[in-house]
Parts: C-alpha cells; sequence; structure tokens
C-alpha cells in the first residue's frame, strides 16, 4: 500500500490505485481490455442508445457473447442477455 505521500485518497481508505486492485481482487473481477475492435464495434451498433460506455460495454458483451448486468432495458434491445 502506498503511504499518504503519494496522493490523496479522495475518501478511500487508501489510494485509488491500491483500492481498486483490491476491490477487483476480493469480488474475482477481470478486467477486459478495449481493444480497436471493440470501439470500432461500438461506432457500427444501431442508434438505440446514445451513451458512449453503454455502446462500448454492449460492443464487448456482444463480441464476446457475454450477458449485461443492468436497470438499462434499452440494451437488450441490441441482442444481448440482460440480468438484472
Amino acid at each position: 500500500m502506498r503511504s499518504q505521500a503519494a496522493g490523496p485518497t479522495h475518501g478511500l481508505p487508501m489510494q485509488p490505485r491500491d483500492w481498486i486492485e483490491a476491490v477487483l481482487a476480493h469480488h474475482r473481477i477481470a478486467v477486459v481490455p478495449m481493444d480497436q475492435q471493440v470501439c470500432v464495434a461500438a461506432t457500427e451498433l444501431p442508434p438505440v442508445h446514445a451513451d458512449p460506455c453503454d455502446r462500448l460495454i454492449i460492443a464487448t458483451a456482444r463480441m464476446n457473447r457475454w450477458p449485461v448486468a443492468t436497470a438499462d432495458s434499452l440494451l437488450a434491445q441490441y441482442g444481448v442477455d440482460v440480468v438484472w
């Protein structure tokens, strides 16, 4: 863990980088890289949803055949399984 001198903690119990790593490890969450293929696929989606972050999530889910955990019912219109 880094010391306080490394920068502000923004109200977290440790430095943000360390906190994120701890949370990901605790919940066994893998971070999926965003590559050029995902970025291009997001731009080719139908104009159902305007939020660029949601479009990246949908493109990633479609390419990997993963469900999406969301309360946003619009995302189901992209042909992905929505879990909520």
